[in-house]
């Protein structure tokens, strides 16, 4: 049997419009929540001492999204401009704030490992990024074999080996990918 995951206070103070995307193993969650009737979402992280927490430090009428935290309480995402019409990813920390990734337009940061390496979807004809603080941004169909037929468009998780999962086409079919890191 399972319990119900949104312990008090939560569930008494939540805004109306709560959506969670992510848990780390101290049971902290990021998502976004929005008051219901305003436009502008904002991203948050929960956890159990400290109870929701914006952390949308752009400010402003724009909107954020968080979409996974690691065990270091970095929590990665998408923050949108006032028009809602471009995005950038971003990763934040309790201490530095928010940072703007610069992993291309309309960027999104999906998932973040125990390393600080970030993976995503940028572009309106999406492609795979990998984000390390050395390299900045890097298209991910630039470090694959430029012969294996696949076009990475989105990459979700990435694990504490540098394993990437991601989706993409290879010779005209949709699939999952894994990819290993072989260096």
């Amino acid at each position: 049997p399972w319990s119900t995951f949104i312990p008090p206070p939560w569930s008494i103070f939540a805004p109306p419009l709560t959506e969670a995307f992510a848990i780390n193993d101290a049971s902290e969650v990021v998502g976004y929540s929005s008051l219901q009737g305003v436009d502008i979402e904002d991203a948050f992280l929960w956890t159990q001492t400290g109870g929701m927490q914006n952390i949308n430090a752009i400010g402003g009428d724009t909107s954020s999204l968080a979409y996974s935290i690691n065990g270091l309480n970095q929590v990665v995402g998408s923050v949108f401009s006032s028009s809602g019409v471009s995005a950038d990813a971003f990763i934040w920390t309790q201490n530095r704030g928010l940072k703007l990734l610069r992993a291309g337009p309309s960027s999104a940061a999906l998932g973040i490992n125990a390393n600080g390496e970030v993976v995503g979807v940028t572009g309106s004809e999406p492609n795979a990024f990998l984000w390390t603080i050395g390299r900045g941004a890097q298209n991910l169909n630039a470090l694959i074999p430029p012969n294996s037929g696949w076009v990475l468009n989105r990459a979700s998780a990435i694990n504490g080996s540098g394993q990437i999962v991601a989706s993409g086409t290879i010779n005209g079919q949709t699939h999952a990918a894994l990819l290993t890191p072989t260096n």
